[in-house]
Order: structure tokens, then sequence, then C-alpha cells
């Protein structure tokens, strides 16, 4: 935490009670699960589509960089990050506030999904607003990669539900 403390006072001229409480209270996007966000190139231009590109590493090793067109530099990389992780959602809602004051607020995305009927959510703080909202659907990535994860172990504890799954 220290290190994004000194990493955002780098950024800011002056930093407010609001900074510090949100580095503290905020979730480190991306740190329960397989992905976490090496890199992020975003452009918006109002005469084209924006476009995204996501570069996202694996627990395994894997560097993984994808490339999308979309509605806005958001959309583009929520597409560029569902390409790469294969995870695919339906958004449901997606907020931004800030949570600080100033020209360099930091400003919190909450990002809200459906995957096979459940509802996914995750929020990310950051002084780039596109930035946290990539964080907080890696996150919500993150949940459903995990819930992945649980029901195969559970399975796999379960042979006589993995045998009953297998004659339906």
């Amino acid at each position: 935490m220290f290190e994004e403390f000194k990493a955002l006072a780098d950024r800011r001229r002056k930093l407010f009670d609001g900074d510090i409480e949100a580095l503290v209270l905020r979730s480190p996007a991306g740190a329960e699960g397989p992905w976490q966000l090496e890199s992020l190139h975003a452009v918006s231009d109002s005469a084209a589509a924006a476009t995204a590109r996501v570069g996202l590493r694996h627990a395994d090793g894997r560097m993984l960089v994808q490339e999308s067109a979309g509605d806005g530099p958001v959309d583009a990389a929520f597409k560029a990050i569902e390409a790469a992780t294969g995870v695919a959602v339906t958004l449901r809602k997606f907020e931004i506030r800030s949570v600080t004051m100033g020209e360099d607020a930091q400003g919190e995305a909450v990002v809200t999904v459906e995957h096979n009927g459940r509802s996914y959510r995750a929020a990310s703080v950051t002084t780039d607003i596109v930035e946290s909202g990539v964080r907080a659907f890696i996150e919500v990535v993150n949940q459903i990669e995990s819930t992945r994860a649980g029901a195969a172990r559970a399975d796999r504890r379960n042979p006589e539900a993995e045998e009953a799954a297998s004659t339906i």
C-alpha cells in the first residue's frame, strides 16, 4: 500500500484524507484471481470507433495482448478483456464517481455483470477512470474464474455428481 501511496503522491500535487481512505478501503483489483492487468492503451475519437489494447498476465505465466473496438474506450477495453480471457458476460451496470477532490481526483468505477445467471460486482479506484473500469472488470472476470475453479474442485471431490451429470 505504501508503494501505491507514493505513486499517488507523485501524480498529485496535494493529497486529501479521501485519497488515503480510498487507498485503504479499495479492493486490490485482480489480486484474488488469475488475471492481472499489465498494460492498457485506450483511444477515443469523436469521428471513429474507440479502440483499446489490453495486456493481461495469467497466473500460469502467459501474457496475452488483445485489441478491440467499441462505443467508447471502456467498451473497447471490456471487449478486449472478454476476448483475451474467454469469459463472456452481460454488462448490467457501470458506474463512475469521484471519491476525492480536485482536478486530479481519484475515480471509483463499479462494474456489475451477469454470467450464467449469476451476478458479479467489483469496484476499483484510480486517478484514471478508464483504468478504474478495466481493473473492476478484470476483478469480476477473476471472480467468475474463481467460481469455475471452485465448482471443478467440488466435482473432483464428489465423483457421484460427475457420474450423474454425465448420464443426463
